[in-house]
């Protein structure tokens, strides 16, 4: 069997080519450009442009108001309102993310967050790690500082399963204090 084909052709390279959808009200509601002079394909609603795919194969969409919606209830978003960029997950399920290796990147590339399958996470601020997680537990560069439910004075470090064992200063005097039975 043969494939079917419909061509279109403009006389000169700096010209477009359309392909028009509408009805009767209005001829050209909805429209497919392809456009000579960037090598672009241009797709149209309400006869303004809503999607481009580049010469290079990028998707862009230039609306502020425009996202992509994947998924059949559209419960996985991308998107940009203007000034803040945005992945929505509004679905019943987890939201996942895969990788060997995970890097969160501030906008100058520096790291916030490295993951490593089976490996260490790593918080950093300013560009230095302040918390990394190791095989024995965490290291910590830097001071801790606990503040108490209020976040106006410093709280307490305790351990053990009843808390029998407190470390702590209380504006004036530091303490140690066992309040088990050992």
């Amino acid at each position: 069997s043969a494939d079917a084909l419909l061509s279109l052709k403009v006389t000169n390279d700096s010209a477009s080519c359309y392909v028009m959808f509408g009805d009767s009200s209005d001829a050209n509601i909805g429209k497919i450009r392809y456009m000579h002079s960037g090598n672009n394909m241009l797709f149209y609603t309400n006869d303004t442009e809503k999607w481009r795919i580049t010469s290079g194969g990028n998707l862009q969409n230039n609306s502020d108001s425009g996202k992509l919606q994947l998924g059949t209830s559209e419960d996985l978003e991308l998107f940009h309102d203007g000034s803040n960029s945005y992945i929505q997950d509004t679905g019943t399920g987890n939201f996942n993310l895969q990788s060997n290796s995970l890097r969160l990147l501030g906008a100058d590339a520096s790291a916030m967050l490295v993951a490593h399958q089976g490996g260490a996470v790593n918080l950093y601020h300013n560009g230095s790690a302040k918390l990394e997680t190791t095989s024995s537990g965490i290291y910590v560069a830097g001071n801790i500082q606990l503040l108490d439910s209020s976040s106006t004075s410093f709280g307490r470090i305790t351990f053990g399963h009843g808390s029998d064992l407190q470390i702590y200063h209380d504006g004036s005097h530091s303490f140690i204090k066992d309040t088990g039975t050992g």
